[in-house]
């Protein structure tokens, strides 16, 4: 059984649909005394937040930050959740948004431009650096923080790919004990364009993306991707009993999902 205080540190990994999950706990966080939301924008302004906050439960941590942010000794242990996205796909939702935000045309910005940029910045790659903790650094990727980023993925409460975002967002919202009623799906933009992704743009993706590319094979697509995906499975499972014996006698709380809804998400897993 999990105690009923948590900390959890989201680390959001950009265009994963994590935005929509922080403004969920964030609003929650405004009306209810269930959880304090907390985003961090970089590691500069996690220090001086250290020492006053992680005194407490039931906090909800959010950032592009480095896995190893909160493993200070000192620090009581931290639930740590992510999302992982499909490479093409995020490298493509994370161009376009680009474009949009900064109202370039892209006749003139081509996804090339977009790539070659965050290689520039050292973005490139930013799951991996994210999970092998060189986000933020001047340190070109690896096959070295691949491989720590691996290890580091083990180290995770819980984490998915995107594709299952949705049932991920409800084992989280029900864990921290928000209502369901205000559970919205994800943040969508609508641009004003059109992109559609050619043979040469995934060549460049392959290129630029090589990291991030191996590890999300690894996880979520190689021969061990159904042993993971039962794994995932149990762990929605058990999370869903423990929230069952927590509030079996308060009806008024709509938040326990059955779990033929699960078994039906995922396919039944023997």
């Amino acid at each position: 059984i999990e105690e009923q205080d948590y900390k959890f540190f989201f680390l959001h990994i950009p265009k994963s649909g994590g935005t929509t999950i922080d403004n969920i706990v964030q609003q929650y966080s405004k009306i209810s005394n269930s959880v304090k939301y907390i985003r961090l924008k970089n590691e500069y302004n996690v220090s001086a937040f250290k020492k006053n906050v992680l005194k407490k439960n039931k906090i909800f941590i959010s950032g592009h930050l480095n896995e190893s942010t909160f493993d200070e000794k000192n620090i009581e242990k931290i639930k740590k959740i992510t999302i992982i996205r499909n490479p093409f796909n995020r490298e493509i939702s994370h161009y376009k948004f680009k474009a949009f935000k900064n109202n370039f045309s892209i006749e003139n910005y081509k996804l090339e431009n977009f790539l070659m940029s965050q290689y520039e910045k050292f973005q490139d790659n930013i799951t991996v650096r994210l999970l092998s903790n060189i986000a933020h650094s001047n340190i070109r990727v690896s096959n070295i923080h691949l491989e720590l980023a691996k290890k580091n993925l083990k180290n995770f409460w819980l984490y998915c790919s995107f594709d299952q975002w949705d049932l991920f967002t409800k084992v989280l919202i029900s864990y921290i004990g928000m209502p369901n009623v205000i559970y919205n799906k994800m943040q969508k933009y609508d641009y004003k364009f059109s992109y559609q992704i050619n043979d040469n743009g995934r060549n460049l993706i392959k290129q630029y993306s090589k990291f991030d590319i191996n590890l999300y094979n690894e996880v979520f697509k190689d021969e061990n991707f159904f042993h993971k995906k039962k794994l995932f499975f149990n762990k929605i499972k058990s999370i869903n009993e423990y929230l069952y014996a927590s509030h079996r006698n308060d009806t008024s709380k709509n938040r326990i999902f059955s779990i033929e809804e699960i078994k039906k998400i995922f396919g039944y897993i023997q």
